[in-house]
């Protein structure tokens, strides 16, 4: 949607951890990071925008790899721009585990672009296997001198202690609704919606504290106006 933001000055929630996030990134001794909140707190938002300011790239590619499993041959995809890689094993379900250990030894074997270390973001890392969590843990340590792991969930209770010991612990609030109520004023102004305060209410109530709805309404009244 052409509303929800993909730069950093376009984010207005969770200035605080956007800030120590860059810091992390940049950082020549970056640690792996483990980013956790509720769904719809902006996870994948800030961090896709801090990666994009970082990188400086435009687009991301999608690849897919042909992973011969017990057998099985299994089309993986991801993500990629030319230093950071995006992954979701969990969606593999009782592959998650392989998924793990032979995708990340591809990427991790992929000429260094930049020569700057790899960063692989895995998402949904609640959802993974306790077979698949062990066999993260060990794969952190094994690809630890050319890669970076940044994790992405929602719970925290369900990822093992040996990986959020290995991480920077990062948790991603919901917005305020004093900023959403700012950013809702703003978008109001520049739309020129004509928004009463009873309009403004009722799509604040229907946000539910969350930035990505407030986007999807504001877009959904402006092309009915437009």
């Amino acid at each position: 949607n052409s509303l929800i933001p993909s730069k950093l000055d376009e984010l207005h929630f969770n200035r605080n951890l956007i800030k120590l996030l860059k810091n992390l990134i940049t950082d020549i001794n970056m640690s792996n990071i483990l980013i956790f909140g509720p769904s719809k707190s902006g996870k994948k938002t800030i961090l896709n925008a801090t990666i994009k300011e970082i990188f400086d790239f435009t687009k991301l590619k999608e690849y897919t790899e042909a992973l011969k499993i017990n057998n099985v041959t299994l089309n993986v995809s991801y993500l990629c721009s030319s230093n950071h890689f995006i992954i979701n094993p969990s969606k593999y379900n009782l592959y998650d585990k392989y998924i793990i250990t032979y995708l990340i030894k591809i990427i991790s074997k992929t000429k260094n672009f930049d020569n700057k270390r790899k960063i692989i973001v895995i998402d949904d890392v609640y959802l993974l296997s306790s077979e698949a969590q062990q066999s993260l843990r060990r794969t952190m340590e094994i690809y630890s001198s050319n890669c970076k792991f940044i994790l992405l969930s929602r719970k925290v209770n369900r990822i093992i202690k040996p990986i959020k010991s290995r991480c920077q612990n990062i948790r991603c609030a919901l917005p305020r609704k004093e900023e959403l109520n700012k950013r809702l004023n703003d978008l109001n102004q520049e739309f020129k919606l004509k928004l009463n305060q009873t309009d403004k209410d009722k799509i604040l109530d229907k946000c539910n504290l969350n930035f990505e709805s407030l986007y999807l309404i504001i877009d959904m009244i402006y092309n009915l106006i437009d």
